[in-house]
């Protein structure tokens, strides 16, 4: 048993949990897990600087380990955004988000191919940041993710910087066809390997207690990790909302090109194709229909009866209007806890450490 902590930069809400996991014997499939959670907090996610985010982040941590004192962690951060340090302005670093109009000074023109990218194209606007750097001869190591840059700031002696693979494989930087980087020069980083390790390290006058050590990993996108323990579809209804399908192999059809889906790479290195669209709250009643068109783009139906998952903020109410109208689809949505994915990210950890676990 372990006391695992989460840490996801989300677009509305920063969120920090500990969960308590623990390996269960006996079950059908051999070896299963049980997360409980036992902590929970969160603040609104300051948009504002990164500095400002990473004073949040330290803050929650800081009370999180406090409180429970888990030995391992991850963090993880939406994956349509980048923190850009500018070289011309000492590397003040500034954000870039998806669903935020580009700054005038990095528009470019978005033009990459979906067979290399595995790229949306129609539903949500995706900063890319090979087509940043073919424009603006940016060095990579001043173009980062939300988590690298908050990993360079709360450990000490980080020794992560590169893409996560779960992230590069959603914004063209690896290509999910081949299994290759696009460009050179970029290290490629598991999911599961370390950050560093997480210490008291003030960067602002705003400082915080002495803590607990704690060991962090490499996260990625902030839904990578919720196909850990289940292969089904599944559906996060929050700020985004996302509908997501696992595959065993990258074949994306015709139809789902034109409907500019996307497909990047799990945290347990399957594929993951997905449609993303703003949620509207409160859940409207054309939900419903734009979401089994979704479903349908991305090969599931057809007469086939099917249990769908559905987490999220906004989960509970869209489950029960789902079911209201899937009766000609034949599926079955099944409300699941809102922190859903980040119970199957305590999971992922733990098997990723349990060998250190006594």
């Amino acid at each position: 048993m372990e006391n695992i902590l989460i840490l996801d930069v989300g677009n509305s809400n920063t969120k920090c949990f500990i969960y308590q996991v623990d390996r269960i014997g006996g079950v059908p499939r051999g070896v299963d897990y049980e997360a409980t959670p036992i902590y929970e907090e969160q603040q609104r996610t300051n948009r504002g600087h990164p500095w400002d985010l990473v004073d949040t982040c330290r803050c929650l941590l800081a009370r999180a380990i406090k409180a429970h004192a888990p030995k391992y962690g991850m963090l993880t951060a939406f994956g349509d955004a980048f923190v850009y340090y500018d070289p011309n302005q000492n590397k003040r670093p500034r954000f870039v988000f998806a669903d935020e109009p580009v700054p005038e000074d990095l528009k470019y023109d978005l033009d990459i191919d979906y067979e290399t990218a595995g790229f949306p194209t129609g539903n949500i606007e995706i900063t890319g940041v090979r087509a940043l750097r073919a424009k603006h001869k940016a060095a990579w190591e001043s173009i980062v993710p939300v988590n690298v840059m908050l990993g360079r700031e709360l450990c000490d002696k980080a020794n992560w910087w590169a893409w996560d693979i779960t992230q590069a494989s959603s914004t063209g930087d690896y290509n999910i066809s081949n299994g290759e980087w696009v460009s050179d020069g970029i290290p490629v980083c598991q999911p599961s390997d370390e950050i560093g390790i997480f210490k008291d390290k003030p960067i602002s006058v705003r400082t915080v207690p002495a803590f607990q050590e704690m060991t962090l990993l490499a996260g990625g996108r902030d839904n990578a990790f919720i196909d850990t323990t289940e292969q089904t579809p599944y559906i996060v209804a929050g700020t985004w909302l996302v509908v997501s399908t696992i595959h065993d192999a990258f074949r994306p059809t015709e139809t789902q090109r034109q409907h500019g889906v996307r497909w990047f790479i799990s945290g347990n290195g399957r594929y993951l194709a997905q449609t993303v669209r703003r949620s509207v709250r409160p859940i409207s009643k054309q939900l419903p229909e734009q979401i089994f068109e979704d479903l349908q783009t991305m090969g599931i139906g057809g007469g086939e009866y099917q249990k769908i998952r559905v987490t999220g903020a906004y989960a509970k109410a869209l489950t029960a209007k789902l079911n209201r109208f899937s009766t000609e689809h034949y599926f079955n949505f099944r409300f699941t806890d809102q922190g859903e994915q980040f119970k199957q990210s305590a999971i992922y950890v733990y098997k990723n450490k349990e060998s250190t676990i006594e």
